[in-house]
């Protein structure tokens, strides 16, 4: 995940992250999830207030 940090990610680095993801489709996978989704909620939180 570092490397997405301080950058845009490509559509293709999107795809392999998607994939990692998919692959790792355990525990960690649903934690990641959590974790993006409680990032997208506060995100347009702020933006609505």
């Amino acid at each position: 995940m570092e490397r997405l940090i301080g950058k845009t990610p490509t559509p293709e680095e999107w795809q392999q992250l998607h994939r990692e993801l998919s692959i790792d489709a355990s525990g960690s996978a649903n934690y990641v999830v959590l974790i993006i989704s409680a990032c997208l909620i506060a995100i347009f939180w702020m933006i609505s207030k």
